[in-house]
């Protein structure tokens, strides 16, 4: 399952940790993740987030997707 979206900290990394305990297996599209409002270093603060998050879920890039999509296409 690929998951993506706002919030990192408060609702990704919760979900991931969460279905982790539970055996679920989650793909994070990185580029398509952000930090939610209030967040002073954005980029800073989704880096972390995200490696913390590469212990419970695989991490991916919306183009490997792309690419991957159109191997199967073919």
């Amino acid at each position: 399952m690929l998951l993506l979206g706002f919030s990192l900290d408060e609702t990704i990394l919760s979900t991931i940790v969460d279905g982790f305990h539970r055996s679920h297996r989650y793909q994070i599209v990185s580029d398509a993740v952000a930090a939610g409002p209030g967040v002073d270093d954005a980029a800073s603060y989704k880096q972390a987030v995200v490696k913390v998050i590469g212990n419970f879920a695989g991490i991916v890039e919306s183009a490997g997707l792309i690419r991957a999509s159109g191997k199967i296409a073919v």
